[in-house]
């Protein structure tokens, strides 16, 4: 009789102890043979018919369960039984190993940034109970998730963890297997590449060989000789390749994605000393196992399918991108366009990974980690575009390299406010995003947040999942469809007088097989025409994009000032606008698409005159604005909901503050603009964050007249009673047409690689509005009244913002002399997003009253004259 027989014998009576014992039993058989779905049924069955008051074994085959799912790759249903289990908090049970899991779990999908929420609660708890083998071993495990992300916090934050479990190694004798753990993970952090030194990694490494051999544990043993095979692969590639030959001599053939990591290592040595025929054959290799695919009869969909989120990895994501640069290293040999076309192709597949990862129900955080990544590669991708001259797919990787995650925010945003979900509801979701992001951003390791981070989470995956259950809101990706990224397209919507310059400045790390650090790329886009150029020398570019700023913050005095700044503009102006590109920019208006520390420059202010000229500004030769990309600005204008604005203007001055200077001119800036347009003003005590909350979404355009700081992690704006976060400006919906921040550093922040600056004007377009004009620097108030008298005059006759902006920087210019016209002045606002003129509601009001007093006294005065005429 079969086991699965007795099972089924045994399941008519549910209360007996056979019934339990055999399906346990059985569990573990299917387990055993990889029957991995049967299993699965059989023991949710079983925790089915468990009674609750049994919560130790309850516990026990949840557990259980969520192994299960795990070794089926469905992380998510495992992360679910996990959290069921923490629920119950029982130490004695189930609850430490279900934390270090979890963490794990979340470190598979990519969301890296909520599995060390989890490493962080779990060696919290470990230590409270003084548990230091587990403790070590939830250390050592964190390390793997910390590895994955870039930056000096990272780092610092490994480096903290390995300290601890080195210390508690020499006080607490740790198991074999964890102390193996220890020194592989250790020798590992010295083969990082930001990290590597051989002479310190070394050791651990061989030490955690001779353990593995003495535990007889041959993937333990397999790893430990990948490890030492890395950590040689620049200085040493024959001996790196060497050691993991050895290392596949011990690895299991059915663990397909440990052996797909070696090849993968094999073919990175085999390109290092020049044999990238052999390099691409072990890089393919490792590809298929990791798919467990052939690539050989696959078209590019087929393999694009191939690539979903359950065969996505990070060492995949990496592959790919490897087997990209040894194509174009062939190229610059074979010079075969074909190598050169795969290249890209591979690229592509890389970024499809990037894609799925970033698609998926993972935090803001580790999104903008999983942008890090995807800059990493860009800069590489768009150098093998140039080369081959495809603009459509260099446009493609410079498109996805900007602001990505703000369309998605946004375009979630713009679903959601069209779908029938109550408005509470949606309110609560942004609150509870706000919360999540502004606590994972703070670097304090303490158990009150990660708990409250963890309910928060919870929270906001129990409305996602109810919104999708009530077929309110499709589940399906919004950022998927990236058909809109055409060259073609965008052409479409230029007039002959309009260009677009989209640049991209290398993230380079300078690791890997073809590093691109000191090359960035340009697009200028016009209706009939299109061409890429090259920016080298990035580090010079850097350092006048950094001297450009500094004398632009300052006043121009003299004449040895003004000529120092005016050869820093000059050469500035020759780096990011060539010679190649200038005749086709004259008299345009012009759209920038700045990347990285370009968006900290205001190109109007560049002097694209010779030295021995009069000085002539580009602003004087094009109208500017800005945006975040192509795609952004097309999904916030197109997917607009019906507007709520029905306020004209709605003006914020607190003028005085506690701990902060008074700002006097403020209230005579908003009077000034009541004048042009009629507005609602909130000056002194008025200008509180409750009006402005109450306010915002009401508003076609809003002006704050305030304090503001982007100095650090966690910009603000000012008013009366209290600060507005950056966080919890992009959780407020608004509909306005245009946002003015007439604050200091309105539009700096931190810049985040993939993503671009971090900014109080970016926290506006998260909540839907069309348009912002900041700051790039702290303002002169006499200069930012007389900027913004000369705007709103212009915008209220009817003209577009950008028109409105440069003819009253244009003024400034013109009626101005001596150190006054030095650019600190008037080049500070830029203008960002849509450009079309505010739809404003009786705005000439006055003159209509006035017209009207005007005829009333003309037809009493007539009509007198007619009374006394009789």
């Amino acid at each position: 009789m079969s086991i699965d027989s007795l099972v089924q014998i045994e399941s008519k009576n549910k209360e007996s102890s056979d019934y339990f014992r055999i399906s346990d039993s059985f569990v573990v058989w299917l387990y055993r043979k990889n029957r991995l779905e049967k299993s699965l049924s059989t023991l949710l069955k079983l925790i089915e018919n468990t009674p609750p008051s049994d919560k130790r074994v309850l516990e026990q085959r949840r557990f259980q369960s969520s192994t299960i799912y795990r070794r089926s790759g469905n992380y998510n249903a495992s992360i679910l039984t996990l959290k069921s289990i923490i629920k119950e908090k029982n130490y004695d049970g189930y609850y430490l190993k279900a934390l270090y899991r979890i963490a794990d779990d979340y470190n598979e999908i990519g969301d890296y940034q909520t599995s060390m929420i989890y490493y962080n609660l779990s060696e919290i708890e470990l230590h409270n109970i003084c548990d230091y083998d587990k403790l070590i071993k939830n250390t050592i495990y964190s390390t793997y998730t910390y590895n994955k992300i870039s930056g000096e916090t990272a780092r610092s934050e490994i480096e903290r963890k390995l300290l601890i479990a080195d210390s508690l190694s020499i006080h607490y004798t740790p198991s074999t297997r964890n102390l193996y753990r220890l020194n592989l993970v250790l020798g590992n952090f010295y083969t990082a590449y930001e990290n590597r030194n051989i002479q310190k990694g070394e050791p651990y490494l061989l030490k955690a060989i001779d353990l593995a051999k003495k535990i007889k544990d041959s993937s333990f043993i397999a790893q430990a000789y990948m490890s030492y095979g890395t950590i040689l692969d620049i200085e040493s590639p024959e001996k790196s390749i060497h050691n993991l030959e050895e290392a596949l001599k011990y690895v299991d053939q059915n663990d397909y994605n440990q052996r797909s990591v070696i090849y993968a290592n094999l073919g990175l040595n085999q390109a290092r000393l020049g044999n990238y025929d052999q390099s691409i054959k072990s890089q393919v290799k490792a590809i298929e196992l990791a798919l467990n695919e052939s690539l050989q009869y696959l078209d590019n969909k087929e393999i694009y399918n191939l690539l979903s989120i359950e065969k996505s990895t990070f060492n995949l994501k990496t592959t790919l991108s490897n087997l990209a640069e040894t194509y174009y290293l062939r190229y610059l040999k074979s010079k075969n366009k074909i190598d050169l076309n795969t290249s890209i192709q591979f690229f592509k597949y890389s970024d499809r990974i990037i894609d799925n990862y970033f698609n998926s129900d993972v935090s803001i955080q580790s999104k903008l980690l999983w942008r890090e990544q995807a800059a990493l590669i860009y800069s590489r991708a768009i150098r093998s575009c140039f080369t081959a001259n495809d603009l459509e797919s260099a446009f493609l990787f410079m498109e996805k390299s900007k602001a990505l995650l703000l369309y998605e925010e946004r375009a979630n945003l713009k679903e959601l406010q069209s779908s029938n979900i109550p408005d509470f509801i949606l309110k609560k979701r942004r609150l509870w995003k706000s919360q999540i992001n502004r606590l994972e951003r703070s670097t304090a390791i303490q158990i009150d947040s990660l708990k409250k981070t963890i309910v928060l989470q919870d929270s906001l995956d129990w409305i996602h999942k109810e919104i999708i259950k009530s077929n309110l809101y499709p589940k399906d990706s919004l950022t998927t469809n990236f058909s809109f990224y055409t060259i073609a397209g965008t052409q479409k919507s230029l007039n002959k007088d309009e260009a677009i310059l989209t640049y991209h400045i290398s993230a380079d790390n300078g690791f890997g097989l073809a590093p691109n650090t000191e090359t960035g790329y340009g697009i200028l886009i016009m209706s009939k025409e299109k061409l890429i150029f090259e920016i080298n020398d990035l580090s010079i570019l850097k350092d006048l994009s950094n001297s450009f700023l500094k004398k632009l913050r300052v006043k121009q005095q003299t004449t040895i000032d003004f000529k120092e700044f005016q050869n820093v503009s000059i050469s500035l102006y020759d780096k990011i606008i060539p010679e190649q590109i200038r005749t086709h920019l004259k008299d345009k208006h012009l759209t920038i698409i700045p990347d990285r520390y370009l968006n900290t420059l205001p190109f109007e202010a560049l002097v694209t005159s010779p030295v021995e000229q009069p000085v002539q500004y580009l602003i004087e030769d094009n109208e500017i604005h800005y945006l975040f990309s192509v795609a952004f600005n097309k999904l916030n204008r197109e997917k607009a909901h019906t507007p709520t604005t029905t306020d004209n203007l709605n003006a914020f001055a607190p003028v005085r503050f506690q701990n902060m200077p008074s700002l006097e001119n403020s209230e005579r800036e908003i009077e000034m603009i009541d004048n042009h347009i009629n507005s609602t003003l909130f000056s002194g005590t008025n200008a509180s964050t409750t009006n402005f909350i109450n306010t915002v979404d009401k508003s076609k355009i809003l002006h704050l007249a305030t304090h503001a700081s982007s100095d650090n992690d966690d910009p603000w704006i000012q008013f009366s009673d209290d600060k507005i976060y950056l966080d919890q400006l992009s959780a407020l919906p608004n509909n306005a047409s245009l946002v003015v921040l007439s604050a200091c550093e309105t539009t700096t922040g931190e810049i985040a690689a993939g993503e671009g600056i971090l900014s109080l004007a970016r926290g506006f377009f998260h909540g839907g509005t069309q348009g912002t004009l900041s700051s790039l620097w702290k303002v002169d108030d006499k200069a930012t009244y007389q900027l913004m008298d000369a705007f709103y005059e212009h915008l209220s006759k009817g003209k577009t913002k950008s028109s409105a902006l440069r003819e009253a920087k244009l003024t400034y210019l013109a009626t101005h002399s001596g150190s006054e016209l030095s650019p600190y002045y008037w080049s500070s606002f830029i203008l960002t997003g849509a450009i079309d003129p505010v739809p404003l509601s009786n705005n000439n009001w006055r003159y209509y009253v006035l017209c009207s007093i005007i005829i009333t006294v003309v037809i009493s005065v007539m009509l007198s004259r007619k009374r006394n005429k009789n």
